[in-house]
């Protein structure tokens, strides 16, 4: 059996590393809300995920199909994930990140750890 690739499209973001993923002071009591950072770039994802989706057909072109969106996927890279001992900040992050059902959300830190297991598994001496 052979598998054939075909592109398929998706809608990314790339923050800065430096960009707070949560407010500096609390809502209430141990409920920290997304940062504005983390809040504006979810909006720019989503306004990025609707006009591809409006602008499916035209950007696909007339003949042979160059790539296919099935469940258009969003992917946010921002921040650093709150220290794992701050477990109000931890929860406020985690409920946020899950409620988000278009993005995923994934934080820097994130990124490099699986990085380097991708890495580990492809070069298994190399490291």
């Amino acid at each position: 059996v052979k598998r054939v690739h075909r592109p398929v499209l998706a809608a990314q973001v790339l923050e800065s590393h430096l960009d707070s993923v949560l407010a500096s002071r609390s809502y209430r009591d141990g409920i920290y809300p997304p940062s504005l950072d983390l809040s504006g770039a979810t909006q720019q994802l989503a306004h990025y995920r609707q006009s591809l989706l409006e602008n499916y057909q035209s950007l696909r072109g007339g003949g042979d199909e160059q790539f296919r969106t099935f469940n258009l996927h969003s992917l946010l890279i921002i921040g650093r994930t709150p220290d794992i001992n701050d477990f109000p900040r931890c929860r406020s992050f985690e409920l946020f990140r899950a409620s988000q059902r278009d993005a995923e959300i994934l934080s820097f830190d994130e990124l490099i750890v699986k990085a380097r297991s991708l890495l580990s598994l492809l070069i298994p001496n190399g490291l």
